[in-house]
């Protein structure tokens, strides 16, 4: 019995595409520009069947709860990127309110993407202290750091280099938080969080705490970034949302095939596209057909390759 042919795959079509898009907007928060996306690129055919691109035509219904929802997850992440972090709390207490709670089981996963668990924690009891946390950064903080949306609404102000609240305020803050760690009923947890808040006190030594290089991560605008990225992992985890967009889970899946292609040497079929490697030069990445020598695997598959290569 022959063995039964492959189906050569197909590329993906401009629907697909756009359907990947629109998911990963949705995903993210990105409400206005989804449905910008959905109402400028709505398909239509031809007589011959040919696809249409008309910004006329009507958006392809998105769904209205899932935007709604999406809505307000970018609103709470804004408020933590402006490091308004009691605005994001109360927000996400009013509209998600088992992110904080934990009431209620969380629903069952919509589809095979919601097996993958969010890569930070959804507890509430960390949620609420690394939420504590973040405020009594924020209110230690003289300026926004680089990169804020805060920071060149402010630039031309020159503001005093003095924290929101008094050092005895401060340390009021900072003493609630160690008793929130010390509730924690997890015994390695109540050490990690003891440690962290060991860091984070030592903003009220320095002033401004900017300037300290050693407390510069937290300070950061990217620390910013992660709380507000853990928040909606967490909502998107409570609501029965996959925890990622589609397009991360082919991201994933293909960087994992390559790799264990590569690390179990398998190697490329004559005329298989492989991952796209560095040119001999040092130049950009070159996408393209199988060029590795037979003797050798498929090679190490890297996204900034990749990427470079389709730039």
């Amino acid at each position: 019995m022959a063995p039964p042919q492959r189906v050569p795959s197909s590329p993906p079509s401009s629907a697909e595409l756009r359907s990947l898009v629109l998911d990963y907007l949705c995903h993210s928060g990105y409400v206005n520009t989804a449905r910008a996306l959905a109402r400028g690129c709505s398909p239509r055919l031809d007589a011959d069947g040919d696809e249409i691109m008309s910004a006329t035509l009507d958006s392809a219904p998105l769904p209205e709860d899932a935007l709604q929802e999406a809505r307000k997850r970018e609103e709470i992440r804004r408020h933590l990127l402006l490091g308004e972090v009691d605005a994001a709390t109360d927000l996400l207490a009013r509209e998600f309110p088992s992110v904080l709670s934990g009431e209620g089981e969380a629903p069952a996963p919509a589809s095979s993407r919601s097996t993958y668990v969010p890569r930070t924690s959804v507890d509430p009891a960390h949620l609420v202290l690394n939420l504590r946390i973040q405020a009594f950064i924020e209110a230690c903080r003289t300026r926004p750091p680089p990169g804020s949306p805060d920071a060149e609404a402010t630039a031309s102000d020159a503001p005093q280099p003095t924290p929101r609240l008094s050092e005895e305020e401060l340390i009021a803050k900072g003493t609630k938080l160690y008793a929130l760690a010390k509730r924690l009923p997890n015994a390695r947890d109540r050490r990690t969080y003891e440690e962290e808040l060991g860091h984070v006190s030592a903003l009220l030594l320095y002033r401004p705490p900017e300037d300290e290089r050693s407390l510069a991560k937290y300070m950061s605008q990217a620390r910013r970034a992660a709380v507000a990225e853990q928040i909606n992992s967490a909502i998107l985890y409570r609501m029965g949302r996959p925890v990622i967009s589609r397009l991360e889970y082919y991201t994933r899946y293909t960087s994992t095939i390559w790799s264990f292609m590569h690390d179990l040497r398998i190697k490329a079929k004559p005329g298989a596209p492989v991952p796209p490697t560095k040119a001999a030069d040092g130049g950009a990445p070159q996408q393209g057909k199988a060029t590795v020598p037979e003797e050798q695997p498929v090679p190490q598959f890297s996204i900034q390759d990749f990427l470079d290569a389709r730039s």
